[in-house]
């Protein structure tokens, strides 16, 4: 069964079978949940888009049309 483990300098990794995941715990990695992990990846990464960004600045999103480097010109004036 598929696992991943995570280090609080190194990240993120696959483990394949227990004998990799019991050597790595020696180096310092841990088991975790990558449901968990992804969720508040992409909750941090909506939080501080420049979509987001800009409604703070204009009080509205940008067209949906509006490319990124726009935007983010948008936001530099």
């Amino acid at each position: 069964m598929l696992k991943y483990m995570k280090h609080d300098k190194h990240g993120f990794m696959p483990v394949y079978n227990d004998s990799d995941f019991e050597r790595n715990k020696k180096y310092g990695w841990t088991e975790c949940n990558m449901a968990n992990e992804v969720t508040k990846v992409q909750i941090e990464e909506v939080a501080d888009s420049p979509e987001e960004a800009y409604k703070k600045k204009f009080g509205k999103y940008p067209h949906h049309k509006m490319s990124l480097d726009t935007i983010i010109k948008k936001l530099e004036e």
